[in-house]
């Protein structure tokens, strides 16, 4: 009876997708039409083996800007659906069906009582609209990070790693492609490169690939770079040297090409935990033939893209023009946002001055500005200032539980392939973690799904 009421409803759902799908007429709709059937396909197979939703989403986590879809003031995006769909799968079969027992590592009571505040924060809003709908962001981002712990299993962690790497080496490929496509004076509408990130400002483009910013896709290449570091490092057999070889290779040069300070800062201290941990397999004769032609090919690589864009018959010129971006009003904009968050953060110590507001505050409650709200541009200072002392306290508590709990697991942990990837994801984690001093946006889905990942893997090593 079970199982009957499980196909039921899902030839229910798909009944009334499919009706409002064939309503839609045109070529257009007739894409719709086709994509749709394309989601029901995959939803059959995901009702049947939720797990096999993970492996998706891991798949489609850079596709945000394209990839997405913007509509209802939100950008709607594939692994959302996705996540969406896993998740009445597990609710239906997992928790309704085989009743399996709910998982709710202590984490999660700490990011329960964060939730706790930015709710009561809503109190001192000024925009309350904003404020719900941030709120119902983070609620969003803390269910994925729910079901991942609840539905991760330990035969499935290696086709989501290989999932994450196949996806990173082809955004960090498109990223290439925007890049000489940009220099060589392609449209944006081929390229898909956002004007402010084109030759025209720094007199070379800064890679996007399918994120929203540079920022964004530098945060987002930190997880596959450094999972793939750990496991060559760590000379893992459950994935072939040259597949490894080329997610460093390619990732890497794609961080670089972001130009964003914060992601190649986090990689810089990644790499110094990386020395810490490997520091005698480091420099084994193999690890230093790979650490040099790494190194060579990435070299090389910079060389071609930078003789291609013309830096060096212009160097002065581009030097200049970063330098003032860099030292002038970047710095000038960050001070000032630093100085209001602060100022926001006085006036209501407790519980801040309203969750998703620091930008309606630093207009004055003013209307939208044209380039979109202001932002802090540091994570820890804008929960301060929104959410106030008792935000950051419980915010902190959160991140310091996560790693406590990865430093015990990982040394009780006897399985070398699960250890590893522990280390891999707590690296990856941390890197975050640094670069959250330059950006400020919480809610952002890959973060989530790392921090799910983590905790999950935790929990099968502590059980």
């Amino acid at each position: 009876m079970r199982i009957n009421l499980f196909k039921l409803i899902f030839v229910s759902f798909a009944g009334i997708i499919l009706g409002s799908l064939i309503a839609i007429k045109g070529f257009i709709g007739f894409l719709v039409l086709f994509g749709g059937i394309v989601f029901l396909i995959f939803s059959w197979f995901i009702f049947k083996e939720p797990s096999l939703g993970l492996i998706l989403m891991a798949f489609f986590l850079p596709f945000e800007r394209i990839g997405g879809y913007r509509g209802l003031g939100i950008n709607i995006r594939i692994s959302q659906i996705i996540f969406l769909i896993t998740l009445l799968a597990w609710l239906l079969k997992n928790i309704l069906i085989k009743k399996e027992k709910i998982k709710w590592p202590f984490p999660n009571t700490l990011f329960s009582l964060f939730l706790g505040v930015n709710f009561l924060s809503l109190i001192n809003s000024g925009d309350l609209k904003r404020s719900t709908l941030v709120f119902s962001f983070l609620l969003f981002s803390f269910a994925l990070y729910f079901l991942i712990i609840n539905l991760i299993k330990k035969e499935v962690l290696s086709k989501i790693l290989s999932s994450i790497f196949l996806s990173a080496s082809f955004v960090s490929l498109f990223g290439f492609f925007q890049f000489f496509g940009d220099i060589l004076g392609l449209p944006d509408s081929i390229t898909f490169l956002l004007p402010r990130y084109s030759k025209e400002v720094l007199g070379f483009p800064r890679v996007q690939s399918t994120a929203l910013e540079p920022l964004y896709f530098a945060n987002y290449l930190l997880i596959p770079l450094t999972l793939a570091l750990v496991l060559l490092l760590s000379k893992n057999l459950k994935f072939k040297y040259s597949f490894l070889f080329s997610t460093v290779f390619l990732t890497l040069s794609s961080l670089i090409l972001t130009f964003s300070k914060g992601g190649i800062i986090a990689f810089l201290i990644i790499t110094i935990f990386l020395l810490f941990f490997y520091f005698r397999s480091f420099f084994t004769r193999k690890n230093f033939y790979f650490i040099c032609l790494i190194c060579c090919l990435i070299f090389l690589t910079l060389i071609v893209f930078a003789s291609t864009a013309g830096i060096f018959s212009n160097f002065e010129k581009i030097y200049s023009r970063t330098i003032k971006i860099i030292t002038g009003a970047t710095l000038i904009e960050r001070a000032k946002a630093y100085e209001i968050a602060f100022e926001g953060f006085f006036q209501s110590p407790l519980i801040g001055i309203g969750l998703g507001t620091f930008g309606p505050y630093f207009t004055s409650w003013g209307p939208i500005p044209e380039k979109g709200w202001p932002i802090v541009n540091n994570e820890y200072l804008e929960i301060l200032c929104e959410t106030g002392i008792l935000g950051l306290i419980l915010f902190l508590s959160f991140i310091g539980s996560v790693l406590i709990r990865s430093f015990l697991a990982f040394k009780i942990c006897k399985e070398e392939f699960l250890k590893t990837v522990l280390l891999g994801l707590t690296l990856a984690f941390i890197g975050i973690l640094v670069q959250y001093f330059t950006f400020s946006t919480l809610y952002i889905f890959h973060i989530w799904f790392l921090i799910g990942l983590l905790v999950g893997i935790q929990e099968k090593i502590l059980a």
